[in-house]
């Protein structure tokens, strides 16, 4: 059976798996699937629509292959690489909706969220929850990307360049079991989520002391329709 939300009963989910045990980086090792999966698109890209455009499918693919070294490594930022402009800045952050629900939590800072991506991705169980068997996820584009138009974003500065969008999200997951005594082992979930992007600069290996840009998620706000 499959629940439909608006979100909000996937949030107990998300919270409940961050109560998991486990090591943080040692995820159970999958089978192999059925079909070679998905491969990413390349995060740089002379045109910067298209590089940001291909970090949303490569977040997207990372959550379905359910790929915690692609999403910690190479999609979120980790608050450590230079942006554009050569400064550091404050790392990823999550942040939650709480217009239903008060009593969530404001927000989750990096660590957290790659604690709870390593119980989800890694199936394992939570608080009353089973571990998660797969995930199905479209990320539909709501608007153009944007300049942030605060001086900064949620009280943390940003580089020029720093980009953000919102996004409907309409995405499966499917349990490794029932929950309970329930027949429910599925949550629909559809709602809007906003990232920002941040530009980071890589260097370019074909010309020593020039750099390319990368796009990499800056913060993640859950939007409640």
């Amino acid at each position: 059976m499959t629940m439909r939300s608006k979100s909000l009963p996937l949030l107990p989910l998300l919270l409940s798996l961050l109560l998991a045990s486990g090591c943080l980086f040692n995820t159970p090792p999958e089978p192999p699937p059925p079909q070679p999966p998905p491969s990413y698109k390349p995060y740089y890209d002379a045109d910067p629509v298209t590089a940001m455009n291909n970090l949303v499918y490569n977040f997207v693919t990372a959550w379905e292959r359910m790929h915690l070294a692609e999403y910690r490594d190479s999609i979120l930022y980790q608050g450590t690489e230079a942006a554009t402009d050569g400064e550091i800045y404050a790392a990823f952050k999550f942040y939650y909706d709480r217009s239903i629900d008060p009593y969530l939590p404001e927000l989750d800072l990096y660590d957290r969220e790659i604690q709870r991506a390593t119980n989800m991705f890694g199936g394992q169980p939570g608080n009353s929850v089973p571990g998660i068997r797969s995930i199905s996820l479209d990320l539909m584009p709501n608007g153009q990307w944007a300049n942030p138009t605060d001086v900064t974003v949620d009280g943390d500065s940003y580089p020029p360049g720093t980009k953000w969008r919102a996004l409907e999200t309409d995405m499966l997951i499917t349990l490794k079991s029932n929950i309970g005594s329930t027949d429910i082992n599925q949550w629909l979930v559809e709602d809007r989520l906003i990232f920002h992007l941040i530009p980071t600069r890589v260097e370019n290996t074909g010309a020593p002391g020039t750099y390319h840009t990368r796009y990499k998620l800056w913060k993640w706000r859950d939007v409640i329709q």
